[in-house]
C-alpha cells in the first residue's frame, strides 16, 4: 500500500512538471515577446523613416 502511494505522488509530479513546463512555468516567456516587440517597433520606425525620406526625395524632382 505504502509503494501504490509513492508511486501515485511520483506520478503525479511528473504530470505537473510536465503541464508547468509546456504552459511556460514561470512566466519566463513574458520577457521574450516584450524584446519581439520593442524590435518591432524599432522595425517599424525605421521604416517610416525611410518612406518619409523617399516622399521627400519626390518632392524634390
Amino acid at each position: 500500500m505504502i509503494a501504490d502511494k509513492w508511486l501515485k505522488l511520483g506520478a503525479a509530479m511528473f504530470l505537473s512538471i510536465g503541464m508547468l513546463t509546456a504552459c511556460g512555468g514561470g512566466g519566463g516567456n513574458e520577457n521574450d515577446s516584450n524584446e519581439n516587440e520593442e524590435e518591432e517597433n524599432e522595425q517599424n520606425e525605421n521604416e517610416e523613416e525611410n518612406e518619409s525620406e523617399e516622399n521627400e526625395d519626390d518632392s524634390d524632382d
